[in-house]
């Protein structure tokens, strides 16, 4: 009994050569920079997975001194940061960052300023939540039954 499984290999390959993905990751893109201004607005979401990662969850930020003496938000002073969150995406993928060089230290933590004597807490906000995937994986299949068939 044959499967067939070279022939459906063959068109497998033969749909995705064909296949203008960058629609679906410019939706993707939009989907997850949505997602990291909610992180701004509610001040955090995320937890931290088995290895270490953080990953989407209940967890917020532990508020800022800035923001506690100015009854603001953490993180969100200038908004220059939060505002600063855009994507590309190509036809082989999607990246979303920061532009800011100071965004990698908010993220992750860590010591920073003259002699590294200021020690900045993690306050993760580049973090896919649960929803986002769903929302990623309906795009997904959206985009998928859209295209003809090879």
């Amino acid at each position: 009994m044959s499967l067939g499984i070279d022939a459906f290999v063959a068109d497998l390959l033969k749909f995705s050569e064909n296949n203008n993905r960058q629609p679906l990751y410019e939706e993707i893109g939009e989907i997850l920079v949505a997602s990291i201004e909610k992180n701004f607005r509610e001040g955090g979401r995320y937890g931290v997975g088995g290895g270490g990662e953080f990953v989407g969850g209940p967890t917020k930020w532990i508020e800022s001194s800035r923001a506690k003496k100015q009854s603001g938000k953490t993180l969100v002073d200038t908004a220059q940061l939060s505002t600063s969150i855009t994507y590309e995406a190509t036809a082989s993928g999607v990246e979303v960052g920061t532009n800011k060089i100071y965004g990698a230290i908010q993220h992750f933590g860590g010591e920073t300023g003259k002699n590294k004597a200021v020690t900045l807490l993690a306050r993760p906000y580049l973090v896919v939540q649960d929803e986002d995937l769903e929302e990623i994986s309906l795009a997904t299949v959206k985009h998928f039954r859209g295209i003809d068939s090879v």
